[in-house]
């Protein structure tokens, strides 16, 4: 998934985040925090995004992804 760049990948994808938190650039640093073995951080995020839900449209498939990538 990130060639084997998953401390480069949580980097890009945390300044993705700050820079503005929409709900599909919120999956990024979340799967990119799981890929690099950072569950905790990406439960956080999977979270947020679980939170967001409640109130606007959230895209399944990327909610389902997010907790699939934490759980491994």
């Amino acid at each position: 998934m990130l060639n084997g760049q998953t401390q480069e990948a949580v980097k890009a994808a945390q300044t993705a985040y700050h820079l503005g938190q929409h709900v599909t650039i919120t999956t990024f640093p979340a799967m990119a925090q799981a890929a690099a073995g950072n569950t905790a951080e990406a439960k956080k995020l999977a979270d947020v995004l679980d939170k967001k839900a409640m109130s606007r449209y959230v895209c399944a498939y990327e909610v389902a992804a997010v907790h699939l990538y934490s759980e491994r």
